[in-house]
């Protein structure tokens, strides 16, 4: 998937979040994850032709480029 296909599915999840979080508690966990995975992938995507590598700590789900 492109990057511009994962920036076009991120904004049209979060232009959804107010109605689905009113109607749906337990989606606001749901959406949390899937943005943090779209986030990450984006991330290493961005990074590869840098040349900078990109640390992925699962406990804290932080990234940070040494």
């Amino acid at each position: 998937m492109s990057i511009d296909n994962q920036l076009m599915i991120l904004t049209m999840l979060l232009a959804f979040t107010r109605n689905w979080l009113r109607l749906f508690p337990w989606f606001h966990a749901f959406l949390a994850v899937i943005i943090h995975l779209v986030a990450i992938e984006l991330i290493i995507k961005l990074s590869r032709p840098l040349g900078t590598y990109v640390i992925i700590t699962p406990t804290t789900m932080s990234c940070s480029i040494p």
